[in-house]
């Protein structure tokens, strides 16, 4: 065989042995960019799940800080509705006519001498109450005496309330203040005045 056919056999056989080379080559890559473009869009998919996980906790985070914030004066109001509403009603009681004070002292007075049964029964006590009803309190005191045969004096000493009475007997006290009676049935009756104080300002 001449020299020359042996070189040409030999560049062909190189040049086939490149080629298969840079097929394989070519495949190695194809490969690697695709299993690189496959974790590409992987960490792109996490990456975008993540922002959106984010996003949303932190929507949650502000709605649920909203909800707070509305519920926190939505109860202010409340409160301040409540408080607004039975303050009317000590103004209401305090400022009372003398007649309408003289029958409310009056039913509050023998309320206070009956016991479970209802009965009224003699008392000996002392009754205080602010200066400004004296007068009419001491009179309202001679007309239960009268009626049940108690003894209720009244007190020099003023209270510092601004109605109603505080009846001491016994070493002990019982008040009737007007202050003391709204705040008993404030603690009582709270939830139904503000159910009912909402529903009549939602319908307006």
């Amino acid at each position: 065989m001449a020299l020359e056919d042996i070189l040409h056999r030999i560049q062909k056989e190189a040049q086939q042995t490149v080629e298969l080379v840079m097929t394989e080559a070519a495949k190695q890559v194809e490969s690697i960019v695709a299993e690189a473009q496959k974790q590409t869009d992987k960490t792109k998919q996490r990456l975008w799940e993540g922002i959106k996980q984010r996003v949303e906790e932190e929507k949650q985070r502000k709605i649920t800080m909203a909800r707070l914030e509305c519920q926190k004066q939505l109860l202010q109001e409340k409160e301040a509705q409540i408080e607004n509403a039975f303050s009317n009603v000590l103004d209401y009681l305090t400022n009372l006519d003398d007649n309408g004070y003289r029958y409310l002292v009056n039913r509050l007075l023998l309320a206070a001498v009956k016991p479970d049964e209802g009965k009224a029964v003699p008392l000996t006590a002392v009754v205080v109450t602010n200066k400004e009803r004296h007068q009419l309190i001491n009179d309202v005191l001679r007309e239960v005496n009268a009626k049940i045969g108690s003894n209720l004096h009244l007190s020099s000493q003023d209270a510092p309330i601004k109605g109603g009475f505080i009846l001491q007997y016994k070493r002990q006290e019982l008040n009737c203040s007007f202050e003391a009676i709204l705040q008993h049935i404030r603690e009582e009756i709270t939830h139904d005045v503000a159910g009912i104080l909402f529903k009549v300002k939602s319908e307006k």
